[in-house]
């Protein structure tokens, strides 16, 4: 056995003993595997393991799918990245007439997203089957039409490449994807999903309730292009080769994707920002019962995959950063990882990690003084804090409960996943 693989099992070990985490990890160096291992159960009730074959619901990894579809059709010369969405898609017509599709697919699109209108949201949700044109017809005439320019991370700069895709080609969006990129590419078992699709071997998600699990429902009426995707660790490896080949596409319209937006940090689908010194090309995902992740290093043709079904806490960022330091040696300089899926997600980036020690760690209990422990206590808007034993529980949307401890400053730690909470106690 090798050393980085004689730390990567200590440091797993170790991680999945402290916390609830189920998923695989897979670390490539030049195209070759050199690090797999799967963890925990794709089915708790029916003790199903994770396996290769296992298919997770990818969630915002879906994104780079969907720009090398419409990069696809650029490269066919079937639409411009300097059109108006509105061209291919009437109901689009509303937004703003300087939005391109660059803006779009760069995350400046200054677009409010579906959250946005909780209204419209419940209008459009009763009716079934669920229409997306009409949707984003909605928002186009009753949103505040703003100029393009201002960074925003939202779904719908990708639910409208994808409903471009279906107008210019005629097909659905899966059919495209199936028929355009998985097959072409040989990801024979990546799909785009919809409600109540069967897959064979698909991985079911959780998320965590006090000290119990919980198999979450996913509705992804929302989430065409954007989240709709679901895929195996083999079939991610092999997105990974084609990036790094350049295969599919033309060079110019890879040289597109893995380019920045001038002074921010996505390309087209990903993001593209610096990792301990290193270029790093990534895209994470992360709702309701799943977290994953890609990191690839291109410089060093070094690749990280991380897909897991539990939807909570920092697996993504905590096993990335020990699967650097095995590989490399310790380094605290970590480039920052862009903020996504942030309107799920409100755990504070807090990994748990001992770079020193390597192994990772429960951080020790500070107590909190009575006067603090009056401030913590209580209402806080979107969660409510109550005393449990010698720790505290975060409560959320009234019933969901987050175990955990003070580390100090106003942080909490779970206690049963790798994941902080923030409370003001100046």
């Amino acid at each position: 056995m090798n050393t980085f693989t004689s730390k990567m099992d200590a440091y797993l070990d170790e991680y999945c003993r402290l916390y609830k985490f189920s998923g695989t990890l897979m670390v490539s160096l030049k195209g070759e595997t050199i690090y797999k291992r799967h963890m925990g159960f794709a089915d708790i009730e029916h003790g199903i393991p994770v396996s290769d074959d296992s298919v997770f619901t990818i969630y915002s990894m879906s994104k780079p799918l969907c720009a090398i579809g419409f990069m696809k059709l650029w490269d066919r010369g079937l639409v411009s990245l300097d059109d108006h969405p509105g061209k291919y898609i009437p109901e689009a017509l509303g937004f703003h007439p300087e939005l391109t599709y660059y803006n779009i697919l760069h995350h400046i699109s200054s677009l409010p997203d579906f959250d946005d209108f909780p209204e419209l949201r419940f209008k459009h949700s009763r009716k079934k089957p669920f229409d997306l044109r009409s949707m984003v017809k909605d928002m186009a005439e009753s949103c505040e039409i703003k100029a393009p320019g201002e960074w925003r991370y939202a779904n719908i700069n990708f639910a409208i490449p994808a409903l471009t895709i279906e107008n210019i080609t005629g097909m659905s969006y899966a059919e495209f994807m199936k028929k355009e990129i998985f097959e072409p590419l040989g990801m024979n078992d990546t799909v785009i999903d919809h409600n109540g699709l069967l897959i064979p071997n698909k991985v079911r998600g959780y998320d965590i309730n006090g000290h119990e699990l919980e198999g979450v429902t996913i509705d992804f009426d929302y989430f065409l292009g954007s989240g709709d995707a679901a895929s195996t660790v083999n079939d991610i490896f092999t997105l990974s080769r084609a990036i790094m080949d350049k295969k599919l596409l033309s060079e110019a319209a890879w040289e597109h994707i893995l380019t920045p937006n001038p002074g921010g940090d996505f390309g087209k689908g990903c993001t593209v920002t610096d990792w301990h010194g290193k270029k790093r090309i990534t895209h994470n995902g992360g709702h309701l019962g799943f977290r994953t992740l890609h990191i690839l290093l291109p410089e060093d043709d070094f690749d990280i995959i991380l897909l897991s079904n539990s939807g909570y806490g920092n697996s993504r960022y905590s096993i990335s950063e020990a699967v650097y330091t095995a590989f490399y040696g310790a380094d605290e300089n970590a480039g920052r990882m862009t903020a996504m899926d942030s309107g799920y997600i409100m755990a504070q980036e807090q990994s748990g990690f001992d770079y020193k020690g390597f192994l990772p760690r429960l951080p020790d209990r500070v107590p909190l003084t009575p006067e603090e422990e009056e401030k913590v206590l209580g209402d806080h808007g979107y969660f409510f804090m109550e005393k449990e034993g010698d720790d505290y529980c975060l409560v959320m949307n009234y019933h969901r409960r987050l175990c955990c401890r003070h580390i100090g400053e106003g942080k909490f730690q779970n206690t049963e996943i790798d994941e902080t909470y923030g409370v003001d106690i100046e």
